[in-house]
């Protein structure tokens, strides 16, 4: 039975000559300098996440995704001064803790079985 483990990676860099073996010809949003350029350029604090998947030790495929924060409350114009400030509050509680949600499921990673590894 083959076995299939995901590894998850925060720099394309880090996997750029595997990754770019793997991209399909052609499709300019898989380049890895186009991941690149995207994660340098900063727009709204972007975090990439760039997945390999094994099967066994030969790579068989690949993922990104981006972590973006958006403000919602600056989208509507019709919320008073009061609300905006209650909802940037909690924002900014959200945010302060928002590693302490998010470590636990990478540590969750790290020590799962063998199917799934995360370099960070």
């Amino acid at each position: 039975m083959p076995s299939i483990r995901i590894g998850v990676h925060t720099s394309i860099t880090a996997v750029r000559e595997t990754w770019d073996r793997i991209a399909p010809r052609g499709e300019v949003v898989l380049e890895s300098a186009h991941l690149e350029a995207i994660a340098r350029s900063g727009v709204n604090d972007i975090e990439p996440y760039y997945l390999i998947a094994y099967d066994g030790e030969r790579p068989a495929g690949i993922a990104y995704c981006f972590l973006m924060r958006l403000d919602l409350a600056s989208l509507e114009k019709d919320i008073s001064p009061e609300a905006l400030v209650a909802l940037r509050s909690w924002e900014r509680s959200a945010k302060a803790s928002a590693s302490a949600r998010v470590t636990p499921h990478l540590s969750a990673m790290r020590s799962a079985p063998s199917n799934c590894e995360v370099n960070s």
